[in-house]
This record gives C-alpha cells, sequence and structure tokens, in this order.
C-alpha cells in the first residue's frame, strides 16, 4: 500500500507543476509582449524602492517572477537578482533587454565562491548585515519563484518594517484520496490524509506573521537585527526576523494587514501568496489563479503613464 507521505508528496508535485503551468501560459500569453512594450522606458531617477530575489535557476519560472513583480508594481520598483557564478552568464542573458530594471549580481557569500543556492546558503545570506547594507534603499520587497503577486500591490505597506503571511502553526487539513479494495472488503473507501502545517519548521511562541517568500523588509531595521542578534545555523531566516522585529520595529504591521499583504496556509483575499499551492484546497488556489489573470489582463491594456499613476 502507498504510504500517506507518498500520496501527499505526490499530490504536492502536481499542484507545483499546475502552478507552472500558470505562470508558463501568463509569461508566453500576455508578459513576454507587455515586457517589449515597456523595453523603450527608463525608470523614473528617484525609485524608493527596490525588490530582490536570490535563484540560480535561468528558466522561464524566473521570467515570470521578474516581470510580473515588474507588472504588479507598476514600474516603480527596480529589481535585484542575486545569483551563482555558474549562473551570472545566463541570468545576463535572458534579462539582457532590461537591465535598465534588472541588476544582476553574483553572490560572494563571505568571499567563497556559491555554486549552488540551497536553503542553507539562502538563509545565511539574509540573515547577513553585510547583505542587507548593500541594498540601495530601504524599501525591500524580497520574492522567490514560488511567489505570485496576484495584484497590484499597495505601496503604503512599505510604512510596516516587516510584513510576511500569516503563520498556521497547529493548523491541520484533511485530504480525501480514492481507496479500491476487493468486493469483500467494501470496493471503494475514502482514504484521508492529514497534514500539520509548520511541523518541520515550529513556530516560536507569540510570533504570528513573517513569511518571507514574499515579504516586505525595512532594511534598516533588518541591519540592526543582523548586528545585534544571533541566530543558530538552521533558522529559517524569516522566523529569526519574526522573533525580533517587536524589538526593533516601531511599525509593526497589523495582523489585518498581514492577511492583505500575502497567503501560504490559509486563505485571504491577498494581494500575493507564496507557495500557496501546497496548503490551500483546490477552490481556493483556482480563486487565487484567475483573481491574477484578470488583474494581468486589466494591468496590460493600459497606457504605460495610466499604469505608473495608478
Amino acid at each position: 500500500m502507498v504510504s500517506d507521505t507518498s500520496l501527499m508528496n505526490n499530490l504536492k508535485n502536481y499542484r507545483k507543476h499546475i502552478f507552472e503551468f500558470h505562470t508558463k501560459y501568463i509569461l508566453e500569453s500576455y508578459l513576454q509582449d507587455w515586457i517589449n512594450k515597456i523595453l523603450p522606458l527608463k525608470p523614473r531617477e528617484l525609485i524608493k524602492y527596490t525588490a530582490i530575489i536570490v535563484e540560480d535557476r535561468p528558466d522561464k519560472s524566473i521570467k515570470f517572477a521578474i516581470y510580473n513583480t515588474l507588472l504588479m508594481t507598476r514600474l516603480e520598483m527596480k529589481i535585484i537578482l542575486y545569483t551563482t557564478s555558474y549562473s551570472v552568464g545566463k541570468m545576463k542573458e535572458i534579462f539582457s533587454n532590461l537591465t535598465d530594471w534588472v541588476t544582476i549580481i553574483e553572490l560572494n557569500y563571505d568571499k567563497s565562491n556559491i555554486k549552488k543556492i540551497n536553503t542553507e546558503i539562502y538563509n545565511k545570506i539574509l540573515k547577513s548585515t553585510v547583505f542587507w547594507e548593500s541594498l540601495p534603499s530601504r524599501n525591500i520587497l524580497v520574492f522567490q519563484t514560488d511567489a505570485l503577486l496576484i495584484e497590484p500591490l499597495e505601496f503604503s505597506m512599505f510604512k510596516y518594517d516587516y510584513i510576511g503571511a500569516p503563520f498556521a502553526e497547529r493548523k491541520f487539513l484533511s485530504t480525501s484520496f480514492p481507496e479500491y479494495r476487493d468486493k469483500n472488503q467494501n470496493g471503494k473507501v475514502n482514504r484521508w490524509v492529514t497534514q500539520m502545517f509548520n511541523k518541520a519548521v515550529p513556530i516560536p511562541e507569540g510570533v504570528f506573521i513573517g513569511n518571507g517568500g514574499l515579504s516586505i523588509r525595512n532594511r534598516d531595521v533588518m541591519i540592526e537585527i543582523c548586528k545585534n542578534e544571533d541566530s543558530v545555523e538552521n533558522e529559517n531566516e524569516d522566523i529569526y526576523f519574526s522573533r525580533f522585529i517587536s524589538k526593533y520595529s516601531k511599525n509593526i504591521v497589523p495582523f489585518e494587514i498581514a492577511k492583505r499583504f500575502s497567503c501560504e496556509c490559509s486563505y485571504f483575499e491577498s494581494i500575493g501568496c507564496h507557495a500557496s499551492y501546497f496548503y490551500l484546497n483546490k477552490d481556493e488556489q483556482a480563486e487565487i489563479y484567475e483573481r491574477h489573470i484578470k488583474h494581468v489582463l486589466a494591468l496590460i491594456d493600459l497606457p504605460i503613464d495610466v499604469l505608473i499613476s495608478l
């Protein structure tokens, strides 16, 4: 008999492919043409916001993530892509026509040549004072290829020092799978498999928000935390900053604003989401995809001057 873990992993892998199909469809059907339309444009001289992504896979996922972020931030952000020595050449080739909007930087964490980005390396980079000090603006949007800005970002949210999707510790989700038996065992029955969220990475007591895969950060507050607070090596960077944000921030985000900004394990009608396809039910995730394409269709049809003025 197939194990519960194997069943869920296979279903999650399917859900991941559905997400990738959605992003590929949007990229090829709409975003590529929109990017070609904005190529003659130059960023405004004084842009107060920077979006950053740390990624080493030069494929369509990174193209979609960056194109979609440019659209959903209404060309009010420049993007920095941090990558490895192995991938930097290919990344520069992919975004060669967007050098005014996308800066590509080879990672040199701790003066070592990084060849592949894994979870450990990612956390070390984002828990580094040097990394945050290198960023050109105080207002930072962090995103990953499994995150999605569903609708235009609300820039008023940058008054808060740290926003990420609410965590969902101790939340359970049960999924039904058909199981077939012989006639003597009642034929088909429902087999229920239950997930417990945040089990692998326990959330500290008193920490309610802060998922880092799609998040708003105040660079200066991140620097202060990195300078003054220790973290064990295997601690995820978002948990680390979430533990100390109340100590260093005078602008703590209200829970309702965090829900409006992003969702992951629980569905809200959020501006964005991070890896939600692993956790939400099929109807909630389908709503995200439909909301997203509707916003894309509305935005790409606007004259650029109108888009920027929104």
